[in-house]
């Protein structure tokens, strides 16, 4: 049922609604390995309903979760700002509360959360795994954050990139230094919905802090993302011990996480390794012999059991590596590249960058194949 403080929007939520469920139809699960020790959960921890500014009912948030694979959601409602919700004695809590039992029948990971929304500095802060939102409603943004730590949140720093907040720069404020110092900063955005932001990346390597991704959706997620053509919303990947909002709320704390933004995955390199080893399988070697048109050859055959996309980038050796033919392997497809006798590099190895794995904002992780020699007649 519809509570009476948000009711006469009910109309705009049945053609919204009957939106989402025509355009969540052809979702596609994407299908992403588990790495050794750990599984690799996907996870949203930045969402809005219509108990802040959203335009969805929270089951909704947990049906669009299910349909494409998601682990785990946080509701993160503006605590300040509740634009369809009519009557301040309504709880803070009420997004989760209404959407707990539909994420308990579909088996997703449903956090509670808010969102600290202010103007630059210090801008939007995400706290999760709160206990009550309520006493995060306060004037000084200071006493929020305060509270949410006194809870034992974790606190993220949203979109710092943002431009509505810093259009020409994007910069870490005194206000940030006094936050971090505080215990009351523990991860940043670095993408947010199709926004990666390099400088916020990079601080979260220096400062240690968790990297994260997430949605940010206020409409049905299907305005943001076409389905048909492959895509999925922007997400944080959990390398969790177990499949548990606990597993998840350690993972985070000792920052095994990796984001997923469009084709690219940013993480450091020993999370985005494994994926990469788990994915991406040289399914055959051949050494071709000379034809009359053709010299000796070899050909590598890569097949991509995962549901990413891997960009690779030949890297011809020397002195100065020199960069030479791009290749895609699609979501769980194949393909024969031809490498050339060892003889013409110099190397029994052939080495590629994969351009849309970052392991620092300019740092692209490598990737070798081994030849190894042809067989004796």
């Amino acid at each position: 049922m519809i509570p009476s403080t948000i009711r006469r929007f009910r109309p705009a939520f049945i053609v919204l609604l009957s939106a989402f469920a025509l355009g969540t139809l052809s979702a596609q699960k994407t299908v992403i390995p588990d790495i050794p020790g750990y599984k690799t959960l996907q996870c949203d921890f930045h969402i809005h309903t219509v108990f802040s500014d959203g335009v969805v009912w929270p089951t909704v948030r947990v049906d669009e979760a299910a349909r494409e694979g998601l682990s785990a959601i946080a509701l993160t409602e503006h605590v300040e700002s509740r634009r369809f919700v009519k009557d301040e004695a309504t709880s803070r809590n009420a997004a989760h509360d209404a959407a707990r039992s539909a994420a308990k029948a579909k088996n997703i990971i449903l956090i509670r959360g808010a969102e600290i929304t202010r103007e630059m500095p210090p801008g939007h802060l995400n706290a999760i795994f709160l206990k009550d939102c309520n006493p995060l409603a306060t004037e000084n943004w200071r006493d929020a954050l305060a509270e949410a730590k006194k809870q034992g949140a974790f606190i993220t720093w949203n979109h710092p990139g943002w431009d509505r907040q810093q259009a020409h720069t994007t910069r870490w404020w005194p206000e940030h230094d006094e936050i971090y110092k505080n215990g009351w900063l523990h991860g940043i955005e670095i993408a947010n919905n199709w926004l990666y932001s390099p400088e916020a990346f990079q601080w979260a390597l220096d400062k240690k802090l968790t990297l994260i991704g997430a949605s940010d959706a206020h409409q049905p997620v299907p305005f943001y993302i076409d389905y048909a053509k492959g895509e999925h919303r922007t997400m944080t990947l959990v390398f969790a011990k177990e499949r548990t909002a606990a597993g998840i709320r350690e993972a985070l704390d000792n920052r095994r996480t990796a984001v997923l933004c469009g084709e690219r995955i940013f993480g450091e390199e020993q999370w985005l390794r494994p994926i990469l080893e788990k994915s991406l399988v040289v399914q055959k070697i051949d050494h071709v012999p000379p034809a009359p048109k053709y010299k000796a050859r070899v050909t590598i055959t890569l097949k991509n059991n995962s549901g990413l996309i891997f960009r690779l980038k030949k890297v011809v050796p020397g002195e100065k590596p020199l960069h030479y033919r791009e290749y895609t392997v699609k979501p769980n497809g194949q393909l024969t590249l031809n490498v050339g006798p060892a003889e013409e590099s110099g190397s029994d190895e052939v080495n590629f960058e994969v351009t849309n794995f970052l392991t620092t904002p300019e740092k692209a992780l490598t990737y070798t194949v081994k030849i190894p020699k042809p067989a004796t007649p």
